[in-house]
């Protein structure tokens, strides 16, 4: 069986600042990973210190880079006038995973 998780472009997925989400995922993808083909999308800017495509305990990430525009747009505060700018990143976020996935990469999505 093939699993992806896409985490929030906010996240941190791997060590040393990993986020409570990010520690989450990870805990599910190592445990997963034991019977199951696993997948982990996350940001560039997040996992610098990795490469794009790595892979660790059986598990295959994939690290998409973000704009400075879309990077500033996830600072922006819930209920502010400018909080439509953060829906409009994941917007975008996502489109970049469909089109992984319409080119045929990952075929777990």
């Amino acid at each position: 069986m093939r699993i992806a998780f896409v985490n929030q472009p906010i996240d941190t997925i791997l060590l040393p600042y990993q986020s409570s989400v990010g520690a989450c995922t990870y805990g599910a993808a190592c445990s997963l990973s034991e019977s199951c083909e696993v997948l982990v999308y996350g940001t560039r800017n997040r996992h610098k210190e990795f490469p794009d495509d790595f892979r660790q305990q059986n598990i295959h990430f994939r690290f998409l880079s973000v704009s400075l525009t879309d990077r500033l747009a996830m600072q922006v505060k819930p209920g502010s006038a400018r909080c439509d700018v953060e829906g409009g990143f994941r917007a975008r976020f996502n489109q970049v995973l469909l089109g992984l996935y319409r080119r045929g990469s990952p075929r777990g999505i």
